[in-house]
């Protein structure tokens, strides 16, 4: 009888899963049946932008996406970084 549901997915670093998308996709494309979803994410931001994109399509239909975005300056590239971050902002995702 839940209709209402938030996933929350964290370390190791979530993106590396290879069916972490197609779990997302599931959860979109039950949305219709549910009250309400919210979807987070703990990432080192290490995955593509064009692998964002696909996050960004699979999440879609969730009512709230956010991202709490882990800064590993001796790993990290800063502009590479804030261009990520950027680019979920544009998709309304937190």
């Amino acid at each position: 009888g839940f209709n209402s549901f938030h996933f929350s997915f964290s370390g190791g670093e979530p993106t590396l899963h290879p069916g972490y998308l197609q779990i997302l996709s599931s959860y979109s494309e039950d949305q219709a049946n549910c009250n309400y979803q919210s979807l987070h994410m703990t990432s080192n931001m290490s995955a593509g932008v064009g692998w964002l994109k696909k996050y960004a399509e699979a999440a879609k239909n969730i009512n709230r996406v956010s991202v709490t975005a882990s800064y590993h300056k001796e790993f990290a590239q800063k502009e590479s970084f804030a261009e990520k971050l950027i680019f979920l902002q544009e998709q309304d995702i937190q």
